[in-house]
C-alpha cells in the first residue's frame, strides 16, 4: 500500500513537468510515459467520483467530489477539463488551499503567468507565513518579471514573528539571493 502511494505521489509530481511540447491545446499535458495501471487506476477513481458528483448524498460529498474530479483530471493531463471543476469548488469555498494552489500550477504550465499570480495571491492573502506559499508567489512573481513585488512579499515575512525565528532566517537568506540574482540579471540587461 505504501509503496503505491509512493508511485502515485512520484507520478502525480511528474506528471507537473510533462507539458506536451508544440501542443496544439496548452492545457493538457503528456503522459504518454506513465504506466497503464497507474492510467487506468486514474480513470476508474475519476469514473467513481463523477457518479458521486452526479447523485451526491449531501453537499460535503458533491463539493468532495467536484474537487476530486478536477485533480483526477489533472493528474490524467486534462487540465482543460479539470479548470471548470476547480472553479466549482472555489464558488463554495472561495479559499480552498488545495484548488488554488493547483489552479496556480495549471495556468503557470500553460504559461499563462498573470492568471496563476491570481490564483498565487489569493493563497498568499490568506497563507502569508506558511514558507512555501511565499517562496511559490515570490518565484512566480520573479517569473512575471516583478522583483519589486517578490521582495515586499519577502520583506513581510522577514517582519513577523515567524520570519524572525532563527529557523526561518535561512529561508528568508535563500529568497533575498534568489531576488537580488534576478534584480542582478534585469540590471545586465538594461
Amino acid at each position: 500500500m505504501k509503496k503505491n502511494l509512493k508511485h502515485l505521489l512520484l507520478a502525480t509530481t511528474l506528471i507537473s513537468l510533462l507539458v506536451l511540447p508544440g501542443c496544439a491545446n496548452k492545457f493538457v499535458v503528456d503522459i504518454s510515459n506513465m504506466p497503464a495501471e497507474w492510467k487506468a487506476n486514474n480513470e476508474k477513481i475519476l469514473n467513481e467520483f463523477i457518479s458521486k458528483y452526479e447523485n451526491p448524498k449531501d453537499n460535503n460529498e458533491k463539493i468532495t467530489a467536484t474537487f476530486e474530479i478536477g485533480f483526477r483530471y489533472m493528474n490524467l493531463g486534462r487540465h482543460d477539463k479539470a479548470i471548470p471543476y476547480y472553479e466549482e469548488v472555489l464558488e463554495s469555498n472561495p479559499l480552498d488551499f488545495a484548488t488554488l494552489n493547483n489552479l496556480a500550477r495549471i495556468y503557470e504550465e500553460a504559461e499563462e503567468i498573470q492568471t496563476a499570480l491570481e490564483y498565487q495571491q489569493k493563497l498568499y492573502n490568506n497563507n502569508s507565513t506558511n514558507m512555501q506559499v511565499i517562496a511559490e508567489t515570490i518565484r512566480l512573481l520573479l517569473k512575471n518579471n516583478q522583483t519589486n513585488d517578490a521582495q515586499g512579499v519577502l520583506e513581510t515575512f522577514a517582519r513577523t514573528e515567524k520570519g524572525k525565528e532563527a529557523s526561518n532566517l535561512q529561508f528568508v537568506s535563500d529568497q533575498f539571493e534568489l531576488i537580488q540574482g534576478e534584480k542582478a540579471k534585469a540590471q545586465q540587461g538594461d
